[in-house]
């Protein structure tokens, strides 16, 4: 699938299908010297205001290889940058395994207390409403740093 992003005044502002300029969704990312300034999920359209220097842009859209470009952006000139997205064969999971493993599940020790619960039988009107308060109270993660998104 040929695809390209396009900028304008330093803002990139799409990422389209070039043949029918179809709006494409994935993940976006801004990298200037390996850290990333911005990463943002898009739908087509959004504004990034970025200062005037050199980045290094990734695009992922889900069942195509990561796209990654450099791009130089100069004041009040437009940026387009044209890149080929190529399907993915196979999934590639890499990771640290768990070494050795047993199947056997070792009884409890004498004494330990077991708890029971069948899931099929909690009462929902038993369980508390909203959700729990660790999660309430918790920060979301900041993901951008000294740069500003407007969507359209």
């Amino acid at each position: 699938m040929k695809a390209h992003s396009h900028a304008q005044d330093a803002h990139l502002r799409a990422v389209v299908q070039s043949e029918d300029h179809k709006p494409l969704e994935g993940l976006f990312r801004v990298i200037e010297r390996d850290t990333a300034k911005l990463a943002r999920k898009f739908r087509h359209s959004f504004v990034v205001n970025l200062d005037p220097g050199q980045y290094r842009i990734e695009v992922q859209v889900p069942g195509y290889k990561l796209e990654s470009f450099k791009c130089l952006l100069r004041p009040k000139q437009g940026l387009t940058h044209y890149f080929t997205l190529k399907k993915l064969d196979f999934i590639d999971v890499t990771g640290r395994g768990l070494g050795e493993t047993s199947s056997e599940i070792d009884e409890p020790p004498e004494g330990a207390h077991v708890h029971e619960h069948d899931a099929a039988a909690t009462d929902l009107d038993d369980l508390p409403e909203g959700p729990p308060e660790d999660v309430a109270d918790a920060e979301e993660p900041e993901l951008i740093d000294e740069a500003e998104i407007i969507e359209d």
